[in-house]
């Protein structure tokens, strides 16, 4: 027998040859890798006829050796670090709960220390539930304290204001009053008045409205929707959108539209909701979903209004003023252009003054602006006077003047000074008192 270091082969003409222990070493590991091939080969053919499966998974989904699982494993990974860790976060131990506020104390004297991570407690309105309150006031003076609040809102679009008075009112168990009250006046509105509203309600989450007392108003707003139909024939169709808008905006989780007694309440409601957001391209869709004309911020039409102006002021053109005033799709707001119209002119000399009432006469008779806004708008104006009067020191005179050209031209009503002087030129008195000596 040969050794291990002195072999001797044939080659293909029959011929001996000699080889190297090393040549016949390596000859023999080729030929156990092919073995070996060929025997995981032969297991991966077994299986189903016509399957194109190379292997047997798991059940489940998970694979074998070092794979990343089956789907949704991820949703139960945890990492707690340690208490001693500088990235330590509390919060990250409690599964149920996120903190929105700033503490007991809140940002301005009262807050949520938390808000749970799920839909919110069902009808904790109710009196049965033996829930108590902390506040001073009665709903019902409340009530009254919000309206005013709100109706100044859908004159000013002043969320910024909103959100002080609400802080200066204190109530923060009664807050889905006026989620549900916000909401029924602005059905009363036109679509941009829902839209403003909407807003409102974004602006305020979460430090003045949590996401349990949004979800609060909205079950009132299921338990009295039968009497809102009396008045509003399509109350559910204008309920789904705002739910819908809500959702959308983030201020109540979509598990809402889940909620077993939510559905109770409000089946048909969150029904509708739920189609809307279904649809292609839901979200974006409610973004916009109170018409054209309406995405725009109090700001933005602040800001472009004052471009408009300043351009009346130099081109002295009332056509294309007026075209440029009823492109912005703002009819409510129009008495913000008459109060800085009239502010920026104190300024000026008297014959651009002049120049204000001929563009406030020709856009009262083109259809433009109606009454009520100029009304609104002196009545701004009377609320301001002293203030203005800091800077312009001859602004009474001058607005005075305003006036008796607006009653000259028919866009204020003869009677504008006797509501003045019944008012004691309190702006909300004298547009209280005109609306009543109109319905008179």
């Amino acid at each position: 027998m040969a050794s291990f270091n002195t072999v001797w082969t044939k080659n293909t003409d029959g011929q001996k040859k000699w080889s190297t222990a090393d040549k016949v070493k390596m000859s023999n590991k080729t030929a156990g890798f092919k073995n070996a091939k060929d025997t995981r080969n032969a297991k991966k053919s077994k299986g189903k006829v016509g399957s194109n499966a190379k292997g047997k998974t798991k059940k489940g989904g998970a694979g074998s050796g070092v794979r990343w699982g089956k789907p949704g494993d991820e949703m139960d990974y945890k990492t707690i670090l340690d208490k001693d860790d500088p990235n330590y976060d509390s919060q990250g131990d409690d599964d149920t709960a996120f903190f929105v506020g700033s503490g007991d104390s809140g940002t301005h004297g009262y807050g949520r220390t938390y808000e749970r991570a799920m839909s919110p407690k069902r009808n904790s309105y109710k009196t049965e539930r033996g829930i108590t309150s902390s506040s001073s006031m009665t709903l019902p003076a409340f009530k009254k304290q919000i309206i005013k609040v709100l109706e100044e809102y859908f004159v000013s679009f002043d969320m910024e204001e909103v959100e002080r008075n609400m802080f200066e009112i204190n109530c923060p168990e009664y807050h889905y009053e006026f989620v549900k009250r916000s909401i029924t006046m602005a059905m009363d509105r036109s679509e941009s008045g829902c839209e403003v509203a909407s807003k409102l309600l974004s602006y305020l989450y979460p430090k003045v409205l949590p996401t349990d007392q949004i979800g609060k108003g909205f079950e009132r707003l299921f338990e009295v929707c039968d009497d809102l139909l009396i008045d509003v024939p399509n109350a559910e169709k204008i309920l789904a959108r705002f739910i819908a808008r809500a959702v959308v905006d983030e201020i109540i989780p979509p598990k809402f539209l889940m909620d077993k007694d939510v559905m109770k309440l409000g089946g048909p409601i969150i029904k509708q909701a739920r189609v809307l957001l279904s649809i292609k391209h839901g979200s974006a869709r409610m973004t916009k979903s109170w018409g054209p004309g309406d995405g725009r911020s109090a700001q933005e039409l602040k800001s472009e209004i004052k471009m408009i102006l300043s351009e009346y002021f130099v081109a002295h053109d009332l056509s294309e003023t007026t075209s440029c005033i009823v492109s912005l799709n703002a009819s409510r707001f129009y008495h913000e252009l008459v109060k800085r119209a009239v502010i920026f002119s104190m300024t000026k000399n008297e014959q651009e003054q002049l120049l204000v009432s001929t563009l406030f006469k020709h856009l009262f008779e083109f259809g433009a602006i109606s009454s009520d806004q100029f009304i609104i708008g002196f009545a701004r104006l009377f609320d301001e006077i002293d203030d203005i009067s800091l800077d312009t020191p001859n602004a009474g005179k001058i607005f005075e003047g305003f006036v008796f050209r607006g009653m000259g031209d028919g866009y204020l009503p003869d009677n504008f000074m006797l509501l003045v002087a019944a008012s004691g030129g309190d702006g909300e008195q004298i547009r209280r008192l005109y609306q009543e000596f109109e319905i008179l």
